[in-house]
């Protein structure tokens, strides 16, 4: 199986898996209000995320210390910048591909 026809298959089973939806919930410490950033994924966006993060690996693993926050904002300007009506955070991103990584190792065991 090729590289693209692997990731297509992927993103098939993580879609058909889940709904493409992720809710990021901050507590700032000084404050008892919960603040809630919903962020609905469509395919589109969902491809670009996932090649940013795959042609970007290097960049990602070189980041010196263990903040990659600057990385993830990065990823997020690109994929606002390129899908029409995309206001994502590097937050959510970062959120986004770690969940997308957790599916895809539940399906390989289920």
């Amino acid at each position: 199986m090729t590289t693209s026809n692997n990731t297509t298959s992927i993103l098939t089973t993580v879609t058909n898996m889940t709904t493409i939806t992720t809710t990021t919930t901050t507590n700032p410490s000084n404050t008892r209000t919960n603040n809630s950033a919903h962020a609905t994924w469509n395919e589109q966006q969902i491809r670009l995320l996932i090649n940013q993060r795959k042609h970007r690996n290097n960049e990602y693993h070189q980041t010196v210390g263990r903040s990659r926050v600057p990385f993830w904002n990065s990823v997020a300007r690109r994929i606002n910048r390129s899908v029409v009506r995309s206001n994502f955070t590097g937050e959510q991103c970062r959120r986004k591909f770690d969940n997308l990584v957790a599916l895809y190792y539940v399906s390989k065991i289920i």
